[in-house]
């Protein structure tokens, strides 16, 4: 059973990790990203997982339905094939994955922290706190992925995918 989300958790995890996710996503899978349609990707996203949370799906249920909806926006709002836009998703939620494990690994062994107090609904500020390491990652992954895939130059041209 999954939790609610917060208000300020809404603002301050949910909608910077959707926008890390859909920068690291598109960038990896080689699409230089317009960054007015990744915030609204951002807001689309945090917002669905927002009201998805709030049926209290299981959370395998809840990742499949997410995934399926960012799925849909991406294809959409970036107008992506399906193939791209299915391998954005994964490579984001695969690193999502990664790097909340990891970083919250590393501060459940390395401070008095338990799941349950920063998960509890008044310590909403630190279940931001918390999250910020692995959206920082996160955020990184995209910008190193957008130096190495040379981006930052005009001559890119999105033509050079792996597919």
């Amino acid at each position: 059973m999954q939790e609610t989300i917060p208000l300020i958790a809404l603002i301050f995890h949910s909608f910077p990790e959707a926008v890390a996710m859909g920068l690291a996503g598109l960038i990896i899978i080689g699409v230089r990203p317009q960054f007015g349609k990744v915030l609204i990707y951002g807001v689309l996203s945090a917002l669905s997982s927002f009201f998805l949370r709030q049926l209290g799906l299981d959370f395998l249920i809840l990742l499949l339905t997410l995934s399926g909806l960012n799925i849909i926006i991406l294809f959409f709002l970036f107008r992506l094939s399906v193939v791209k836009a299915v391998s954005a998703v994964i490579i984001a939620t695969f690193l999502v994955l990664v790097f909340e494990g990891l970083m919250l690994t590393i501060i459940l062994q390395n401070t008095p922290l338990t799941v349950e107090m920063i998960m509890a609904p008044e310590n909403a500020v630190l279940r931001v706190l918390v999250a910020l390491p692995q959206i920082n990652l996160l955020a990184a992954t995209a910008y190193v992925a957008y130096l190495l895939r040379g981006m930052q130059s005009a001559s890119y041209s999105s033509v050079r995918t792996f597919y």
